[in-house]
């Protein structure tokens, strides 16, 4: 065995068998298969059944060594000892998602080799075709054999249409979940939050956002639905008030005299997060909800900028949020969750005699248009500031429009104008 690799593959089991729970960060799951010592393998992967099993023993080395005496494999991997020495070889928590993609990246580089020895041992065994479709056999083998090794985890998402005629055919209802802007399904056709699609709501700052932000989680909740919102200007207590306020028909000042005394059950799905993070942070906290009461469906974000970029995105600010951007598109189909964003529009808009907004007033990236699947550009408008007009600049799947709403700021509630929009 090459001693380089088992310390790799020792350090990060290691580091599992402490800190289960970082395995939810990886952007790309780490197998049983993707290793060269089985031991280790059947360590990792009994440390990682013990996390999913009952995440409260995650990190419980004396739990791991019981699952791998019920698997029978305890005394393979070399008895208890093995286990606990590999906590003295194991790498720091926050190093587990390097040593991951090293292990990835070897796994990817053997596929390989074993791939170019099949080729080899097929031209070996027919060095001079006698015609030339014996030639071009071997080279349609030769590449098959190529793209099997490098396609990888791409595999998983190559789906004969046939299947997903098959799926769509028997799916009985419709996928949307209703986000509680008023009359937005009768004038365009956005219905509610679709898994796999990116929403983006804009605006200029103090026009709606959040209030949108907060109605569309109350109402995803209300309806069952589990719903991550991650606040980056507000903290979690100001998000409550506003969830209240928005369910209760209360004025947050009147609610802060008058506190509730327990959380109305509609509530309970939404999961708050009032901490800088990533997308792939974001992503790590939908795969941990799964193993919960409320599997997280739809993911609010207050806002889009304030997100962490990805590594090596610092170029400039239009790089890091075109980054973001097609991180949380990328997360919306791999996770199939629903994204909904806010986002910030420039100050062109202000300039203008025509001050409603635009797609071209989108800040610091035109790729947050290309990534969204909507986009819904608020507008207040000064002589009728209670009034807020959606604006639909964007629906990839159906009519764009425009709906004017009764904005009651105080109870972060949007709602419906008898009016029928201009």
């Amino acid at each position: 065995m090459n001693p380089a690799q088992d310390s790799l593959e020792r350090a990060f089991v290691g580091g599992v068998l402490i800190a289960p729970s970082e395995t939810d960060r990886l952007e790309s799951p780490v197998r049983t298969e993707h290793f060269t010592d089985q031991r280790l393998a059947s360590i990792y992967g009994a440390a990682l059944a013990v996390y999913h099993q009952n995440p409260v023993l995650g990190g419980d080395v004396a739990a791991v060594v019981v699952q791998l005496r019920a698997d029978g494999l305890l005394e393979r991997i070399g008895g208890a000892t093995a286990v606990t020495d590999l906590v003295h070889d194991g790498c720091l928590a926050a190093s587990i998602p390097w040593y991951a993609q090293r292990i990835l990246e070897s796994a990817s580089l053997r596929q390989l080799q074993v791939a170019s020895l099949r080729i080899q041992q097929a031209v070996e065994a027919n060095p001079t075709p006698a015609t030339s479709e014996d030639a071009e056999a071997l080279h349609r083998f030769a590449w098959e054999q190529i793209e099997s090794a490098v396609a990888g985890e791409t595999q998983r998402a190559v789906v004969p249409i046939a299947d997903v005629f098959d799926e769509w055919l028997t799916a009985t209802t419709s996928p949307a979940i209703s986000i509680g802007l008023p009359d937005l399904a009768s004038q365009t056709d956005i219905r509610g939050a679709i898994p796999g699609h990116m929403m983006l709501i804009a605006a200029r700052p103090a026009t709606g956002k959040s209030t949108a932000l907060a109605q569309a989680a109350v109402s995803i909740a209300a309806s069952g639905h589990g719903v991550l919102y991650v606040t980056l200007e507000m903290t979690s207590r100001e998000v409550l008030e506003r969830c209240l306020a928005n369910y209760t028909a209360t004025p947050m000042s009147q609610l802060r005299l008058d506190k509730p005394t327990a959380l109305p059950a509609a509530l309970e799905p939404i999961t708050i997060v009032d901490a800088s993070m990533s997308v792939s942070d974001i992503a790590a906290a939908i795969r941990v909800s799964r193993r919960g009461k409320h599997p997280i469906e739809v993911v609010l974000i207050d806002y889009l900028q304030l997100l962490t970029p990805p590594t090596g995105t610092s170029e400039n600010r239009q790089t890091e949020v075109a980054a973001i951007s097609r991180a949380l598109k990328r997360l919306a189909i791999e996770e199939r969750v629903a994204v909904i964003a806010a986002s910030q529009l420039n100050r062109a808009s202000e300039a203008r005699a025509e001050k409603r907004p635009t797609l071209a007033d989108l800040r610091e990236s035109g790729q947050l248009e290309a990534d969204s699947d909507a986009v819904i550009l608020l507008h207040r408008d000064a002589e009728f500031p209670e009034s807020l007009w959606l604006i639909v600049a964007k629906n990839r799947h159906g009519r764009t429009g425009e709906v004017s709403t009764l904005a009651l700021y105080d109870r972060s509630t949007l709602a419906s104008l008898m009016t029928p929009a201009r």
